[in-house]
């Protein structure tokens, strides 16, 4: 019982130290070359989604608590702690389903399933489903904010 406790909390923390490093990946890294338009190379796609995908399958249980607060704070703290824990639990359940599409279709670059991509990004936002195999062709769409 210790060492699968160990284990997952050592997969949890691999996970979480992950995530940065991919997301640095999709900063502000503007050239005066492409000062607009950035491109992603196919490494970059596949380690985002793969990060993605295995990021999601370890931190889909924040689902939970995300949508107990938010639909409490729609509405009441009894209909929040009933209906936003199921509402959380049919949202873990997806995100392990989009995370675990993810990390399977990892050499495929796709643009991720999830909005927000991942449960701490947006907290207060619901998190919503995309069409599963939208191709990434590593081109970002042009930057406004100069």
């Amino acid at each position: 019982m210790k060492k699968i406790l160990f284990f997952s909390l050592l997969y949890a923390a691999s996970i979480i130290l992950i995530s940065p490093t991919v997301q640095a990946y999709e900063g502000d890294n503007t050239s005066s070359y492409s000062q607009n338009i950035r491109e992603r190379s196919y490494s970059q796609i596949v380690g985002r989604k793969a990060a993605n995908g295995f990021t999601n399958i370890g931190t889909a249980i924040l689902e939970v608590p995300k949508n107990i607060i938010n639909t409490t704070n729609e509405s009441n703290l009894l209909f929040g702690l009933t209906g936003g824990t199921i509402k959380g639990l049919l949202h873990m359940m997806g995100r392990m389903g989009a995370g675990i599409t993810d990390a399977t279709t990892m050499l495929f670059p796709t643009q991720p399933i999830l909005e927000p991509t991942y449960p701490w990004e947006d907290f207060d936002k619901e998190t919503q489903y995309k069409p599963i195999f939208r191709y990434d062709s590593g081109r970002k769409e042009p930057n406004t904010t100069q």
